[in-house]
């Protein structure tokens, strides 16, 4: 028998700072992560991938996916996994669909949005992890001698 989890997660357009999120009919007016349950023998990674690419009917290559962090929900009863994909170009037209209305926010909308605490929480501690990225990338770029220092 395998274990249950729950995987979601929120594409990141790294030049302009923008989140991509979904509002489906049935949740209206609320703004959710992309996602869903796992299946049979996935990882995390998989489940995100799966479901984020069946909701924007996209290919996600696995190396653009990165963790966040996991915890137990409550409401969900189930682990969760969150997780974020870098995107180097954005659709502003994002795939029709009935069901859903898909648009791009900077964390400054996202705070006038209506959003539950949970996922309001994931989205900055997920922004948080990405600028923690960009530093660590910057600082490489800037110095690469920082971390290879003479023991002399």
């Amino acid at each position: 028998m395998h274990k249950k989890f729950h995987a979601s997660g929120f594409f990141y357009h790294l030049s302009t700072q923008q989140i991509l999120l979904q509002q489906h009919k049935s949740s209206a007016p609320l703004w959710v992560l992309f996602g869903g349950e796992n299946k049979k023998a996935e990882d995390p990674i998989d489940t995100f991938n799966r479901a984020a690419s069946k909701e924007l009917k996209i290919k996600i290559t696995p190396k653009a996916i990165h963790p966040i962090y996991d915890y137990f929900d409550k409401k969900l009863n189930n682990n969760c996994f969150l997780f974020y994909a870098l995107v180097s170009s954005k659709n502003k037209k994002m795939p029709a669909r009935k069901d859903c209305m898909m648009e791009w926010f900077t964390i400054k909308q996202i705070s006038k949005l209506p959003i539950d605490e949970q996922t309001k929480q994931d989205i900055m501690i997920g922004k948080r992890v990405i600028d923690a990225a960009a530093r660590t990338k910057e600082g490489v770029k800037k110095d690469p001698r920082q971390f290879s220092q003479n023991k002399s």
